[in-house]
């Protein structure tokens, strides 16, 4: 028996309407299960990083709603409306934002993929909804019965709700103290908080000192805190194969008040070094992100300035809590501090500020 036009549509309907809404689900589960991963993302972005905490519990929410929604019959159309405003401005946001230049965790961050994988992935998504969309509000189409849908509404409500709380008591549960989690715990926690993106609780106050180090240097030898002090050192935490931090070694080069940490192997730091015209003596070897995470950054590039007291402060002298995180502050960071806290002798202002854009990665 052959199959008519408007019964093949129908079929592409519920065909699309089905993955799509499988992916959001999947795309929403993967997000709850990795909070901290979620608001590591949101922070890359200028757009999205005064609304972490809103975005990290709203963006997964609405996935779920819309994927269930999908599912349905009546409210189905606008379901896929809904579902295809949301990938439009997913594909927007990975075409323009800088912030997405390190690819797309939308299915969280072991599953991350590049760019352009993202953005295709989001226009083949918005195709399959077309047929739904094409059809029309008023159109017959399979899904939760309508005399079930309120029942059907409460289940995803209380699963969305079960979800959410889940989340907030793991991150409850975590926030304790060593002693509470043991040591094992507490280095765990503390190797995965750069890349996790949740900084500890802080003191009330905005005074904070500079964490100790002891790091190896890229050109031998090593290098301490103190070896750095009563200067006003600026430490850049950068990390290999990051396109961001690409964009501010650049202002790095030639200058003596930097001391550039790398996270990531010797070879790819020398590899880096000699890309953007490091001197060796002034790169130190950070493997396991220890001294990012002891100083609470909560992504990559980052820059933080040392008083002579040791004392963390921005490019006024005035005390902060925690490092500056993007390429924007890491900029403003470096390029302030080359005109306030000119080379011992004289602001010799051509020699410390870049003379060439960074090169593109490899």
């Amino acid at each position: 028996m052959a199959i008519g036009v408007p019964e093949a549509i129908g079929i592409l309907d519920l065909a699309g309407r089905s993955v799509v809404a499988g992916a959001l689900a999947s795309a929403a589960v993967l997000k709850l299960a990795d909070p901290p991963g979620l608001r590591a993302t949101l922070s890359l972005s200028r757009l999205t990083r005064p609304w972490v905490p809103q975005l990290s519990v709203a963006l997964p929410a609405t996935e779920l709603l819309i994927a269930a929604a999908l599912l349905t019959t009546r409210p189905a159309w606008w379901a896929a409306l809904a579902a295809g405003a949301l990938l439009v401005a997913f594909t927007v946001f990975l075409a323009l934002d800088p912030g997405a230049g390190q690819g797309c965790a939308c299915f969280g961050r072991r599953a991350r993929s590049s760019r352009r994988a993202g953005i295709v992935r989001d226009v083949v998504l918005f195709a399959l909804l077309l047929p739904t969309l094409g059809r029309g509000g008023g159109a017959a189409r399979p899904g939760v019965p309508a005399a079930a849908e309120g029942a059907f509404a409460l289940v995803v409500a209380v699963l969305i709700t079960a979800g959410l709380a889940g989340v907030f008591l793991r991150d409850r549960s975590g926030a304790g103290g060593p002693a509470a989690r043991g040591e094992r715990g507490e280095r765990r926690e503390r190797r995965g908080r750069r890349r996790t993106g949740v900084p500890p609780a802080l003191p009330t106050t905005a005074r904070r000192e500079a964490e100790p180090f002891d790091l190896p240097l890229l050109g031998g030898g090593r290098v301490r805190l103190a070896d750095l002090l009563p200067g006003t050192p600026t430490l850049l935490f950068v990390e290999t194969g990051c396109a961001l931090c690409e964009q501010v070694l650049s202002e790095a080069a030639g200058r003596a008040d930097v001391l550039v940490v790398v996270a990531g192997t010797a070879p790819e730091a020398a590899e880096l070094a000699a890309r953007h015209m490091l001197d060796p003596a002034s790169v130190a070897l950070d493997p396991d992100a220890a001294v990012a995470d002891a100083y609470r950054l909560v992504g990559v590039p980052g820059a933080c300035r040392i008083n002579p007291e040791g004392i963390l402060v921005d490019a006024g002298n005035a005390p902060v809590r925690r490092p500056f995180v993007g390429v924007d502050e890491v900029r403003t960071v470096l390029l302030r501090n080359v005109v306030q806290h000119p080379p011992p002798n004289g602001p010799d202002l051509e020699r410390s500020m870049p003379t060439s854009p960074s090169r593109p990665i490899r």
